[in-house]
C-alpha cells in the first residue's frame, strides 16, 4: 500500500468541551462560520474526484 496517500486538515478552537452544554453555542457558531468556507474550497476538487471515479466504472 505504498502508493496510497493521505492528508489531514485540522482547524480547531481550544478550551471547549463537547460535553459541556455551555460551550455548544460557541461550537455551533464555529461550524456556521467555517464549514461553508471549507465546502467552497474543496467542492471543485471533490467534483473532479467524482468525475475520475465515474470514468473508472
Amino acid at each position: 500500500m505504498d502508493d496510497i496517500k493521505q492528508s489531514k486538515i485540522k482547524y480547531e478552537i481550544g478550551n471547549l468541551n463537547l460535553y459541556n452544554k455551555d460551550d455548544w453555542a460557541t461550537m455551533i457558531q464555529f461550524f456556521v462560520e467555517v464549514l461553508p468556507k471549507f465546502e467552497e474550497a474543496f467542492k471543485p476538487h471533490i467534483e473532479g474526484i467524482k468525475q475520475k471515479i465515474k470514468g473508472l466504472r
